[in-house]
């Protein structure tokens, strides 16, 4: 069986779903990580604005489409904005976006930590997935915040396969993580299930700079690009123990 889930695909109506969702989960004996932004009020903070006209009107139309459309608005949503729509200008212009948009949505951040962190099953909070380089520089923020407010629980930050620029990774996580998706029945270093073993070994050693918590995020059955085959249930214990073996500090598993 498993011990923790972290939300995903999961509408709230706003902060004070923060306190019903942690308390399902307890009554079924599960640990949380808690994607903090996933509680920002839809209808009030899925905006981006640009007063300094840095976007066209048609570009910054389709960011606030994605935003809607995100899940999340800051783990994911701006991080597909800044690709899509932002990607042309300077990285202190991103930056400049990025950052009015967390500011518009802290008040909630803060209002739905302060439901969860008194949750004996919260584990962490997960600020960012895959992030780019501009969220980077803008998630740090979003740290301090979280550890102003409530330092006695750890941030999880979630790289691809590979950790851009590792010296300022570790400046503002407190577990490290990363989710070598291998592509089963395929040619190639990805089509190797020693792939995870390589990036697992890569990222404990850019925790271990920072002295962070290593973590991996595992593909489950199938992922976006399994085109052959499922994984099987000998693939599985193996990737998971390859994991563990080096260094791994805590496993989850991802199917999409």
């Amino acid at each position: 069986g498993f011990n923790t889930v972290q939300q995903w695909s999961y509408r709230p109506s706003g902060p004070d779903d923060a306190d019903a969702y942690l308390k399902a989960a307890a009554r079924h004996g599960l640990n949380v990580i808690s994607v903090n932004d996933i509680y920002c009020n839809y209808d009030r903070n899925l905006t981006l604005d640009d007063p300094a006209g840095l976007l066209t009107p048609e570009r910054l139309a389709t960011a606030n489409r994605l935003l809607r459309e995100a899940w999340f608005p800051l783990a994911i949503g701006m991080k597909d904005v800044l690709l899509e729509t932002a990607r042309h200008l300077a990285v202190a212009d991103q930056s400049r976006l990025y950052e009015a948009f967390y500011a518009k949505c802290a008040p909630e951040l803060r209002a739905a930590r302060a439901k969860a962190q008194g949750h004996a099953n919260l584990i962490g909070y997960f600020i960012l997935d895959e992030p780019g380089g501009v969220t980077c520089a803008a998630g740090k923020r979003y740290y301090d915040d979280i550890h102003a407010q409530d330092g006695y629980h750890p941030v999880f930050v979630l790289y691809s396969s590979y950790i851009d620029d590792p010296e300022r990774a570790i400046t503002w996580v407190d577990a490290l993580g990363t989710d070598p998706y291998w592509n089963f029945g395929k040619d190639g270093d990805r089509g190797r299930v020693t792939f995870v073993s390589k990036v697992m070994t890569m990222t404990r050693r850019v925790a271990e700079r920072g002295r962070k918590v290593p973590w991996t995020v595992m593909v489950s059955e199938a992922w976006s690009q399994t085109y052959k085959r499922v994984i099987t249930p000998a693939e599985q214990r193996c990737q998971t123990y390859l994991a563990l073996i080096n260094g791994s500090h805590g496993i989850l598993y991802f199917h999409y």
